[in-house]
């Protein structure tokens, strides 16, 4: 049976200790942890830290949110949907988007003065909290608590309380999801009516100033990397799996939605898509778009139907 990744997700200066206790106890449950204090933490060259977090949450399969006082660096990766958030709050979003397993536990007194804090809202006054140190700790809070789904949230008072909380919750987890997230539905690419689970490279990456488009699978999450050319073999774009390099998204960004991504100019235009579909129990991703080498000439297309490839492919 594959050992599950728990992702452990929180602020770290407030909850150090915390932190430092569950990844003793979380392996000795029979779960392989996963927290940015390991040095087997996942880091890819070249892309912002931030982004390199939300990289591991969706190599997981559970999500422990441990929320105290602090609201968190905000995050600045290259998902401009998630500017203004924390980076916890991102990674929960990306948790979401992978349909995780999530469990949340909040320190007692943020809990308690979050009904202080929505209360005075509704009458349109600000508090200064006192436990919390920002008011964006209560509304990250209540976006957990409002989801349909995954909005459990249970309160502790010290660090004995949120083990024996989170011990309880991970034991008695139901057999069926006792086997890996991502042994439930194989991922596959279509590429040339052909299905593969990757990788898969098309054109030219070891040339640096030409086209190329490579899928591969992280954690059952399809993941695209790309040099993308218009018709007039001008350069318009790079990704480093499904996210803008830093600089690269002031011309064009990069927009979400359920199963869905597009990387959009300021005028609307998008070059490059991305979906992924449930089909016959499987998740088949589609890339759609006219994609040209660096002489202008089209070297793949891709639509509802698959990718047409005229150009060099490995898979």
């Amino acid at each position: 049976m594959t050992q599950r990744k728990v992702f452990l997700g929180s602020t770290s200066n407030d909850l150090k200790d915390v932190r430092a206790e569950l990844r003793q106890l979380i392996p000795s449950l029979g779960f392989e942890v996963i927290c940015f204090e390991d040095p087997k933490f996942k880091k890819l060259p070249g892309k912002h830290a931030h982004d390199m977090c939300l990289d591991n949450v969706a190599d997981c399969d559970i999500y422990i949110l441990i929320i105290g006082q602090r609201f968190g660096e905000e995050y600045k990766g290259s998902n401009l949907n998630l500017k203004g958030k924390s980076v916890t709050w991102a990674e929960v979003e990306v948790a979401l988007k992978e349909r995780m397993a999530i469990c949340t536990f909040v320190r007692r007194d943020v809990w308690r003065e979050k009904s202080t804090w929505a209360w005075n809202r509704d009458k349109g006054v600000e508090i200064e909290p006192y436990y919390a140190k920002d008011n964006r700790v209560f509304e990250f809070i209540e976006f957990i608590a409002t989801r349909s789904r995954n909005n459990w949230i249970d309160q502790f008072e010290h660090s004995v309380e949120v083990k024996e909380l989170i011990k309880n919750w991970l034991t008695n987890l139901t057999p069926s999801s006792s086997v890996s997230r991502r042994q439930e539905k194989m991922h596959f690419f279509n590429i040339a009516t052909n299905l593969t689970n990757g990788p898969f490279i098309i054109g030219y990456e070891d040339d640096l100033e030409n086209f190329y488009l490579k899928g591969e699978t992280v954690g059952n999450s399809p993941q695209v990397s790309c040099r993308i050319f218009d018709s007039k073999g001008r350069f318009l774009f790079s990704m480093v799996r499904s996210n803008l390099p830093l600089g690269e998204e002031k011309q064009f960004h990069i927009e979400t939605g359920a199963d869905k991504l597009a990387v959009t100019d300021d005028e609307g235009h998008s070059p490059l898509k991305i979906e992924t579909r449930d089909e016959e129990g499987r998740r088949v991703t589609y890339i759609e778009g006219q994609f040209f080498d660096k002489n202008g000439r089209l070297a793949a297309r891709g639509d509802e139907r698959g990718l047409l490839v005229n150009c060099p492919l490995r898979m």
